[in-house]
């Protein structure tokens, strides 16, 4: 029942599927004038990363209409190919080529799409692996990415100055 509390279900415009958003994640969408997205295939990814995933590319949203026009103006043209093939020189070839723009733009819309699915999973997988090295070496259990490369690079700043230092002695003996 205290999840329940927590949780509010939502018929969102851009798609009829129901969707579960935390009351928090509601009410940070309400202040700050953004819209609730859900993304098939990175559906536990937080509202912000979906959010500045799409800031960084924005020219996916063109990429997708010239995909679903150019799919759907192919459409209309097989349409007037079969309705009327005797203004065709050659109506064969002209639907296939048009079933050909179809498909192409249906698969480039598809994998548009995935590529995001996937680019979100990734940003969010690395998210939460640089919270959990946060959290280790707030906690004293470790290093973080940054402190461990840094601690790498002086390693070897130490080792090159060493190597310096030895090639020196050898020059003034």
């Amino acid at each position: 029942m205290r999840r329940a509390e927590r949780e509010v279900l939502i018929d969102t415009a851009s798609n009829p599927l129901k969707e579960i958003f935390s009351v928090e994640a509601l009410q940070d969408a309400t202040e700050s004038g953004t819209r609730l997205e859900r993304v098939v295939g990175a559906e536990f990814v937080p509202q912000a990363i979906i959010e500045a995933e799409r800031k960084s590319a924005p020219l996916r949203r063109p990429r997708l209409v010239v995909y679903a026009l150019s799919a759907s103006a192919a459409a209309a043209q097989l349409v007037y190919v079969g309705l009327e093939p005797a203004s065709f020189e050659s109506p064969v070839a002209s639907a296939l080529s048009d079933a050909c723009v179809m498909v192409i733009g249906s698969l480039l819309w598809r994998v548009e799409l995935q590529q995001r699915a996937d680019t979100l999973r990734l940003i969010w997988e690395k998210a939460k692996e640089r919270e959990e090295s946060l959290s280790r070496a707030e906690a004293g259990l470790g290093d973080t990415i940054w402190t461990a490369r840094m601690r790498r690079k002086a390693a070897k700043a130490r080792e090159i100055e060493a190597q310096e230092t030895e090639a020196q002695e050898e020059e003034d003996e």
